[in-house]
């Protein structure tokens, strides 16, 4: 699971959004418990859409880091 974080450079006042895989924060998650009475839409992520190249990279890159 990935979730974007936005954040805003405080000289520029320019918003960045950035990709981030479920598990990389600081409390250190491996699972999670989402009740389904809670799930309001589900919405697929178009192939050739911004969030679905940055996963691909995403896991290109862990990838390449396993194999050294």
């Amino acid at each position: 699971m990935f979730y974007i974080q936005s954040g805003v450079s405080q000289e520029t006042k320019q918003v960045t959004n950035v990709l981030v895989k479920r598990g990389k924060e600081l409390h250190g998650p491996d699972f999670m418990y989402i009740n389904a009475r809670n799930i309001l839409m589900v919405e697929p992520v178009a192939a050739d859409s911004q969030v679905a190249r940055l996963i691909r990279d995403a896991k290109a890159q862990k990838s390449e880091g396993s194999a050294k």
